[in-house]
């Protein structure tokens, strides 16, 4: 749990370390390194769980962003389907807490070869899996595996945890 005296002195540490008045840069650098790595892992098994119709084409990774500072980073063909679902028996709005605001909904970019949308039909569509050159596979899409939103949640909900064990 976040506190608002914990997000303070966290906040006063951190002012130290950046100052050089306390040299604490490894301890920093190892809370952001497991803050961002628990984020990769929560996206990834998010990911991992959904079930997906298609190859599963996606990557999670983590990367440093500037000084004290580090970027959780999903990529890959499916990313967007995986992230958000696709067809109208899965369609769900997105969570918009904090003031976020997804720039997809399911369907935005699910698209049929002669370009007629597809995602919104109750009674599915058949695409033909590229990997393997198969046709006429029947779809009703698949559920919003959110693991982008959920890594956020979880990374947040741990920042507190991890500091304390870190600089003990």
């Amino acid at each position: 749990m976040i506190t608002v005296s914990g997000i303070s002195e966290t906040i006063q540490r951190l002012a130290r370390v950046q100052e050089g008045r306390d040299d604490n840069s490894e301890k920093l650098k190892l809370v952001l390194e497991k803050i961002a790595r628990l984020g990769v892992s929560v996206a990834w098994q998010h990911y991992s769980d959904v079930p997906y119709d298609g190859n599963s084409d996606f990557d999670v990774d983590w990367q440093e962003n500037g000084d004290n500072s580090v970027c959780v980073i999903a990529k890959g063909k499916d990313i967007l389907f995986l992230e958000f679902g696709t067809g109208a028996k899965f369609a769900q709005p997105y969570p918009n807490d904090e003031g976020f605001e997804p720039v997809f909904k399911a369907g935005d970019w699910s698209l049929s070869p002669q370009g007629k949308e597809q995602w919104n039909n109750p009674k599915g569509w058949y695409y033909t899996d590229e990997s393997t050159g198969q046709k006429s596979i029947h779809s009703y899409g698949s559920p919003p595996a959110r693991g982008m939103y959920e890594a956020k949640k979880e990374m947040k909900n741990n920042v507190d945890r991890i500091i304390r064990e870190v600089f003990g």
